[in-house]
């Protein structure tokens, strides 16, 4: 009964508070409450900012399932069925835009395959320029190239820029990012050990001797004369340090070279520019992967002329010491591809440590990615063809041509290298 009493009386006291104070402390918690909001505000967007910056987010790289596995082919081609018809699958699209600063010799049409394949099943649009000729680098620096882009393609959506993503060999230029629109400019390139992709420039493009299936033909170029000169000059198909050039857009022996290759290893530290590595294939493709959420079957590839998993310095000191001593010496006049090459394994590195802090899970995924290319080609063989849909049959051409064959393919009036391509279904 006291208790009541007291009850009440606490009630009429409070009732004979000023009106005022009773203000003053509901504006007081409210301040409280807009300051709180304010802070975590604040640590939301900076949170936001670094997952940006890093390109990369931790909690998605936690929760995504593993790649699936298979036993039989018809498993797998219930899989790509399923798969298939689903219309959330192809209804997917990048969450940015897909900018590849595509280089020569550097496995660029491997990757490149995964990103047409994923243009027609994902009705994406993809820049295709004129055709004029295999392997052709296309300068953006260049007014004429950029009216060319900007006029003169079409897309496989038949529309103007800008594009869903971009993926032919190219010159850097900011213009790029006119034609395909990407947060913060993120873009991805690969880069391969000038000891061995200065050789395959060689044999590709003609521009010294070389035989991939006799190495000392190469390192007895450099020992001579005339290697000694095309490694202090090199040439004008196999320039010196010709990934970096294209990757910065600037010209080796231009006053702004070294500034513009010293913000390239800072947009690829900062996570702005991914660099892949070209005898790093199955990793690169699993960060590619997680980068643009992409669909383990998209994600699955026809290795075109590279290894998927070898480096140039896996067993590097079993070799003569000619060959050792050329790829020294190759590195050296090739210093800044050389620092780029290694920069890109590292940041590779940290990018599956956080895609993968659980280094089993990277393994199993590595397995089950390799597992996936040989389902593909198992079910893309000609032994399958008169067991598998024409959908089917289409996803197979798509995932086997190469670059060149895919323009003309999708090329409405014919291969023909001089008039605009337009790509479609």
């Amino acid at each position: 009964m006291t208790h009541c009493r007291n009850s009440r009386g606490a009630r009429r006291a409070e009732e004979m508070i000023d009106p005022r104070m009773r203000r003053g402390k509901t504006i007081a918690a409210s301040l409280v409450v807009l300051l709180i909001s304010i802070c975590l505000a604040l640590y939301i967007s900076l949170f936001r900012m670094q997952s940006i910056n890093t390109r990369t987010a931790d909690t998605h790289a936690v929760q995504r399932p593993g790649i699936p596995r298979f036993n039989s082919t018809a498993l797998f081609h219930e899989f790509v069925l399923a798969t298939f018809n689903n219309s959330a699958y192809r209804r997917w699209k990048p969450s940015r835009g897909i900018i590849f600063l595509k280089t020569h010799k550097t496995g660029s049409s491997t990757l490149t395959s995964i990103f047409h394949r994923l243009a027609v099943t994902h009705n994406l649009s993809c820049a295709v320029p004129l055709l004029s000729g295999k392997g052709k680098t296309h300068d953006l620096r260049n007014q004429t190239i950029q009216d060319e882009v900007r006029y003169s393609m079409l897309s496989q959506k038949n529309t103007p820029m800008p594009f869903d993503m971009w993926v032919n060999h190219v010159s850097y230029s900011p213009f790029i990012h006119d034609v395909v629109p990407s947060a913060h400019g993120f873009a991805f390139a690969s880069i391969r050990d000038p000891a061995t992709r200065v050789p395959s420039s060689c044999d590709f493009f003609k521009c010294c001797p070389h035989d991939r299936s006799n190495w000392t033909l190469y390192s007895q170029f450099v020992q001579s004369n005339d290697g000694a000169r095309f490694l202090k000059e090199g040439t004008e198909v196999c320039r010196l340090d010709d990934t970096s050039i294209d990757i910065t857009g600037v010209n080796r022996s231009s006053p702004g070279f070294v500034a513009s290759f010293e913000e390239t290893l800072s947009k690829v530290r900062d996570g702005r520019l991914l660099l892949l590595v070209t005898d790093r294939m199955l990793e690169s493709v699993l960060v590619l992967m997680h980068e643009y959420d992409l669909h383990p079957l998209d994600a699955s590839f026809h290795s075109l002329k590279v290894r998927t998993d070898s480096s140039v310095e896996d067993g590097e000191e079993n070799l003569p010491d000619e060959v050792r001593n050329a790829y020294e010496k190759t590195r050296q006049a090739h210093r800044y591809d050389w620092e780029l090459y290694k920069l890109a394994n590292r940041t590779l590195d940290e990018r599956l440590r956080r895609f993968y802090p659980v280094p089993s899970k990277l393994v199993r995924d590595l397995e089950a990615l390799e597992e996936m290319n040989q389902w593909m080609g198992s079910l893309c063989s000609p032994r399958m063809a008169a067991e598998i849909s024409s959908t089917i049959q289409q996803m197979c051409f798509e995932w086997k041509v190469d670059n060149v064959a895919w323009i003309q393919a999708h090329h409405p009036y014919g291969p023909h290298p001089s008039e605009p391509v337009v790509s479609s279904k």
